[in-house]
């Protein structure tokens, strides 16, 4: 059985978390900068690696940049904006969040990489 590429960086920082000796709350808030509830429901699959841990991960793990972009490559990324506009139908609403979301979050993790070298 195959590991994906998402599950595969949670199982990194899983490790890495716990080399460390560190709470789900202290490695959300102190390394990867994320409430503890996003950490939790991403550990247990119920959240798809987002924006917020993407950035956490570069920024407290500048090693594990290559794993980040693996997940954003393969398109396995939560893009989608916090809030939805309502006047729109469910189907508009997920294909505009697809394309605006991943516009900003190819720029957003381009910069962020080369912003590092």
């Amino acid at each position: 059985m195959t590991t994906s590429v998402p599950n595969n960086l949670v199982e990194k920082l899983k490790e890495i978390q716990s080399r460390d000796g560190l709470s789900n709350r202290k490695f959300a808030k102190e390394k990867l900068g994320v409430s503890p509830e996003l950490w939790r429901l991403t550990l247990n699959g119920q959240r798809r690696i987002g924006r917020a841990i993407q950035e956490g991960v570069l920024k407290a793990y500048p090693e594990l940049k290559d794993d980040v972009f693996a997940i954003f490559l393969c398109g396995d990324v939560d893009v989608s904006p916090a809030t939805s506009d309502l006047s729109t139908t469910p189907s508009q609403r997920s294909q505009n969040r697809f394309l605006g979301g991943l516009g900003g979050q190819v720029i957003h993790f381009l910069r962020s990489l080369f912003s590092r070298s």
